[in-house]
Formats: C-alpha cells, sequence, structure tokens
C-alpha cells in the first residue's frame, strides 16, 4: 500500500477501519481459532469455484500483509519473501484458483494471547485439484491477530512450507 493511502486510514493514534471495508459473519470473529478457521474456509476450493473474497476481506485489517519465504517448490533452497497486501493476495489467488483446485486445513495449532494480540502457529496440509489427495506440501502458517472494536482482525500471515531440510517439529506436527 503507498504511503498516501496508508495515511489514509490512520488518523493520529487510532487505527481507522473504512466505513466500505466489509462486515464480518460474528462467528468469524469471535476468537483468534475462529477467525483462522474461516480464513481456511475462504481460500479451499475446487478450480474455477468461487470464493468469499468479501469474508475474506471482513476478516483482515485493510493493511493486513502475507508473507511467505519460499515460493518455488518444497524442495528448493532458494531464499525468497513474497509479500502481499489484502488486494495483491486475492488477485493472485484468484488468478490460482481459476485453474487450480486449492484445499487448505490445519493439522494442528498453538495460541498465545496477552490482552488484544494474539498468535496462531497453525501447521497446515494443502492439496491440489482433488480434495482428497495426498498433500502436496505441508509447512506452517503464522498468523498475528489483534482485537480491534470487538472482534478479532487478522494482522499478518507469515509461512514457510515443510521440506526434508526444514519438517515441521513434533510439538506443532498432528496429534
Amino acid at each position: 500500500m503507498s504511503k498516501s493511502n496508508s495515511q489514509q486510514l490512520k488518523k493520529g493514534d487510532e487505527y481507522i477501519i473504512p466505513s466500505n471495508w466489509p462486515s464480518p459473519k460474528p462467528e468469524d470473529v469471535e476468537i483468534p481459532e475462529s477467525t483462522v478457521h474461516a480464513l481456511y474456509d475462504v481460500i479451499s476450493g475446487g478450480a474455477n469455484e468461487a470464493r468469499d473474497w468479501q469474508r475474506f476481506r471482513s476478516l483482515c485489517l485493510p493493511d493486513a500483509r502475507f508473507l511467505i519465504t519460499r515460493w518455488v517448490t518444497a524442495d528448493d533452497e532458494k531464499e525468497s519473501i513474497w509479500e502481499w497486501n489484502v488486494e495483491g493476495f486475492v488477485a493472485e489467488a484468484q488468478e490460482f484458483y481459476s485453474k487450480n483446485g486449492f484445499w487448505e486445513r490445519e493439522i494442528r495449532s498453538h495460541t498465545e494471547k496477552f490482552g488484544n494480540v494474539a498468535h496462531v502457529f497453525s501447521s497446515y496440509e494443502s492439496r491440489l485439484n482433488i480434495p482428497d489427495e495426498e498433500p502436496v506440501v505441508r509447512g506452517i502458517n503464522s498468523f498475528q491477530l489483534v482485537r480491534y472494536q470487538g472482534r478479532w482482525w487478522v494482522a499478518n500471515v507469515c509461512w514457510d512450507v515443510e521440506r526434508p531440510q526444514n519438517p515441521i517439529p513434533s510439538e506443532y506436527d498432528q496429534l
């Protein structure tokens, strides 16, 4: 987001949510875990199956960031960080989902909260084209959430994929 757009969203020390930002389903934002599960629900579905991007937006702060530390393949050791804002993530995902089915499900999570801040470490499995196939990749999503205006918001999501030299630690793997 450009500096001028970011400045429009802030007034003094208070974060301002634009009046046209979508409202969430109350059950989606009641606790950090429900917000994470709602996000998984939105991004999962068949090729060319419409995703509810307004619901996705409603889960996130307008300035939320999405960062992946590996992009090419699970075996690639090239260091990289790819970053999207909310609209960039939606645009990239729409293009991919128009050609590919994609299902991501949580296999285990750990939540820590302090006041209005929460961190959810969410181990996941991703599947392509057929929801019951073996996972094509596993990894960990790190969700940072904030409680504001009586509900939870996704502020950032960072993730990395499992590789032979980067296995999911046992404490974050399936139960």
